[in-house]
């Protein structure tokens, strides 16, 4: 899913990971996910995501399903 947007909202990110929403908003608020509240509304920085999951997953190797 192309975003072309810095910051996106939690039913976004859910939607891109392939979780439920409930799930991320859970994740945010714990810390798992880094995230600011604007307003009302719960942000997460995108390419501070994607950096941070590169960097999880850096040097692991990817398992493909059987």
């Amino acid at each position: 899913m192309p975003i072309s947007r810095r910051w996106i909202s939690c039913r976004e990110c859910a939607e891109y990971l392939g979780l439920s929403a409930k799930h991320v908003s859970e994740l945010c608020l714990r810390g798992e996910i880094p995230s600011v509240k604007i307003g009302g509304s719960r942000r997460i920085d995108l390419k501070a995501f994607e950096a941070g999951i590169e960097k999880q997953f850096a040097g692991r190797e990817v398992r493909k399903k059987a």
